[in-house]
């Protein structure tokens, strides 16, 4: 039951695990893909997307996604085809809508991920369209270009799952679009959330603690490890201090009470892509509301090589004094299971 570690994703939301060199895919477009206006890259983007539907380059409109959209569906030329149908060659004018730019850096190495929407104007419909990618990704280069495209009569976030609201009222979705591929308006282009799923796996910590029930937070971890956590489980339980000390923050506010939303904890840090074979595993750092201790959560979403791996794979808890940071490199080996105290310290940066 161990994880095999086989390309490690450099971006983080909150920690950089891995940094990739290289030059961007992306060098020499007009303009800069890391500083230049964001209007005109998605415009200059959006151009060559209508040009190449409108030409019917299978080709040329490929090479605009990223490795990693093209590879992370096994039929995606067939999609293309699908589009290319909607299209029908006809497109005549779009509108543009400007959505979110994020930008990091880290020791000289950057990415740049935009995301817009454009409404495409064809001689006889309307046709919604939504674009994520990444002009420039010094980080992993099989990032740049379009990783998340969605096309259809209603706009994306219409179809997104209703907002749900928590008994103090803040209210938040809980899922978040798919992050590589190209979607039409009638199939599911969306997952829970990083922070949703880290929570849902808190919030079965906390409550199989203080019920006393080992068969709830059992029933959390994937298929390979189920039979074998019990002993972990009773180890698990039997180190944690109080209920306190897992209990999750309530979303929205801070230690303090003050109103806040925290960003989500949970990082990838192993993703490989290739001819269709996908793995995509994650850490997910709870945020509990007494900070002496660090609760971790690590699963798979996805592992066409071993689906019996699809779930919760394992748990570390620790004292908070004694965090560094997790790296991809110390969890290659990684077997199954929950790990306190000092056994999780394996699975922490060396210094």
């Amino acid at each position: 039951m161990k994880i095999i570690k086989s390309a490690a994703c450099a971006i983080a939301v909150a920690t950089i695990l891995t940094a990739f060199c290289g030059c961007a895919l992306f060098e020499g477009m007009s303009p800069d893909p890391l500083y230049g206006n964001r209007e005109e890259l998605d415009k200059n983007l959006t151009d060559e997307i209508i040009e190449n539907i409108n030409a019917s380059d299978k080709q040329s409109f490929k090479n605009m996604f990223s490795s990693y959209a093209v590879n992370y569906m096994d039929d995606f030329d067939r999609r293309i085809d699908d589009l290319f149908a909607i299209a029908d060659g006809q497109i005549v004018s779009y509108t543009y809508h400007t959505g979110w730019d994020e930008t990091a850096s880290d020791y000289s190495t950057s990415y740049r991920y935009l995301s817009y929407d454009v409404v495409l104007t064809t001689r006889t419909e309307t046709l919604n369209m939504t674009v994520k990618w990444y002009p420039i990704n010094e980080y992993d280069q099989s990032y740049e270009g379009i990783c998340f495209m969605y096309a259809g009569g209603d706009e994306m976030y219409d179809l997104m799952p209703e907002h749900i609201t928590e008994a103090d009222g803040t209210r938040h979705n809980v899922y978040e679009t798919l992050e590589f591929g190209l979607y039409f308006g009638d199939e599911c282009f969306y997952r829970l959330t990083q922070r949703e799923t880290v929570s849902r796996y808190n919030d079965a910590v906390y409550q199989s603690y203080i019920e006393g029930d080992a068969e709830l937070l059992a029933s959390q971890f994937c298929r390979s490890a189920r039979e074998e956590i019990y002993g972990d489980i009773e180890k698990f339980f039997g180190y944690i201090p109080a209920a306190e000390y897992i209990k999750e923050l309530p979303y929205g506010t801070d230690s303090e009470g003050n109103w806040n939303h925290p960003t989500p904890s949970a990082t990838r840090y192993v993703l490989e892509i290739a001819d269709g074979i996908i793995k995509e595993y994650w850490f997910g750092i709870a945020d509990l509301e007494n900070s002496n201790y660090t609760l971790v959560f690590i699963y798979c979403l996805r592992d066409d090589t071993n689906t019996d791996m699809a779930g919760l794979n394992g748990i570390l808890f620790y004292p908070r004094a004694t965090y560094e940071d997790i790296v991809a490199d110390s969890l290659i080996n990684f077997d199954c299971g929950i790990y306190v105290g000092e056994e999780a310290q394996a699975f922490r940066q060396a210094e």
